[in-house]
């Protein structure tokens, strides 16, 4: 079995787990975006085909930097090989049903994508799976993503009424890895469920320690990985998780369970700490990564048009309930205080540039002094300059394609340290 940790960002990465995008993400293109989940910019005749190639140029950087990389999309393809069942053998016979489905659900929902544009991307994308991993498993892993064929490896009947026509395969957000554990979630949307289920397919191919958080108290307690980060300031770690639009208290609790054993508000281990916010209207910036990294020692980087208006809080158990406390430094209690009290160099982003992933950010340290960060791509080059500046390289990703679908490069990844 493979232990996993992430005590913080200035501990060097050893593995980083990804899946790129595939069939599974040109289907949701015909569906609306409160459906699929997908930014409303990702509709259109936008090529999921060209966001593949930027995934391979990350996952080129990544390995270049001498990290290992885990394709959680072929290694979840060998395993439902294995326990395929079902009529699709040969790659016509999947893209038929694909294309069948495709045409309905184009007829249903009008989305602004014509039907040669789907077959030719469909196309694409089984060849490059079948290159990448071979017939039988790149059929049951398309198949599988696109709601063809369940995990169990049986056909799924197709619910008109009820088209989740892909499970794409998000990293950060099934799992999180905080001090010498890993988490497994259940996530705020149920079409999401499926994709724990191929997470944990991965993670018991891959020999991975981990467990499911107790999410006890009903079906709306959920967690999303993009709302925890570790921080490492002034010698001391930190283990922060955003309660916003996706991570429910009940999810918080369940985190705080996981990892007691390592927290403490001594200074002598992790302090976990909670930055609430709004409830709903935040598909922005609905994650603690989506506003605010730390990027090298002393340094972070947030948008505090969005820091300024949430709360920072110490958790802490006291007479068996798990309770906040502001802390004493602190006169208004937000995250953006928090964050000055702690860093010596601090880069407050604009929206826009928080829009544009500037934020969204890898970084990996040298087991010293220094970090490795990688940048979603080179639209904010004022952010740009301060991490160059703090950092010891910087890393252009390029994801220009992959974000309309996966997010910046913290989003698309999930990393071991």
């Amino acid at each position: 079995m493979m232990k996993t940790e992430n005590y913080s960002p200035l501990d060097p990465i050893t593995s980083i787990m990804l899946g790129a995008p595939g069939t599974e993400a040109l289907m949701c293109l015909t569906i609306p975006p409160e459906i699929s989940l997908f930014e409303a910019n990702a509709s259109g005749n936008v090529s999921v085909a060209d966001a593949r190639k930027d995934h391979e140029r990350m996952q080129g950087e990544l390995e270049r930097e001498g990290i290992e990389v885990f394709n959680m999309r072929e290694i979840i393809a060998q395993v439902l090989a294995e326990r395929a069942n079902h009529p699709y053998h040969s790659r016509e016979d999947l893209l038929n049903e694909l294309m069948c489905r495709a045409e309905f659900l184009l007829n249903k929902y009008k989305m602004p994508v014509s039907l040669g544009f789907v077959r030719q991307e469909l196309e694409e994308l089984l060849d490059m799976d079948i290159k990448q991993m071979g017939l039988e498993a790149a059929i049951a892993i398309n198949a599988a993503l696109t709601n063809v064929i369940g995990i169990d490896g049986k056909p799924k009947n197709f619910d008109p009424k009820n088209p989740p026509a892909g499970n794409f395969l998000f990293w950060r957000d099934t799992n999180h890895i905080i001090g010498g554990h890993m988490g497994v979630h259940r996530m705020f949307y149920s079409i999401r469920d499926q994709e724990v289920a191929f997470a944990k397919l991965g993670f018991d191919a891959l020999g991975l320690v981990y467990h499911q958080l107790d999410l006890k108290g009903g079906k709306n307690n959920s967690i999303e990985g993009g709302d925890i980060l570790p921080m490492e300031l002034g010698k001391q770690l930190y283990a922060l998780i955003g309660k916003a639009e996706r991570t429910s208290w009940g999810g918080v609790q369940a985190w705080f369970k996981l990892h007691e054993h390592e927290f403490s508000q001594s200074g002598a281990g992790l302090i976990p700490a909670i930055v609430e916010g709004p409830h709903s209207g935040t598909q922005d910036q609905m994650h603690l990564d989506t506003f605010s990294q730390q990027v090298a020692p002393g340094a972070i980087i947030h948008c505090g048009e969005i820091t300024k208006r949430r709360n920072f809080s110490i958790l802490m158990r006291r007479r068996g309930e798990i309770i906040k406390v502001k802390p004493e430094n602190l006169k208004d209690g937000t995250y953006a205080e928090w964050i000055e009290s702690q860093a010596d160099h601090i880069y407050d982003m604009t929206q826009e540039e928080q829009l544009n992933y500037a934020p969204n950010v890898l970084v990996s340290g040298d087991g010293s002094e220094g970090t490795t960060v990688f940048i979603t791509r080179d639209g904010t080059p004022a952010v740009t300059s301060f991490i160059r500046k703090h950092a010891t390289s910087v890393v252009l990703l390029k994801m220009n394609d992959l974000t309309k679908f996966y997010g910046g490069a913290h989003c698309a990844t999930s990393e071991m340290r």
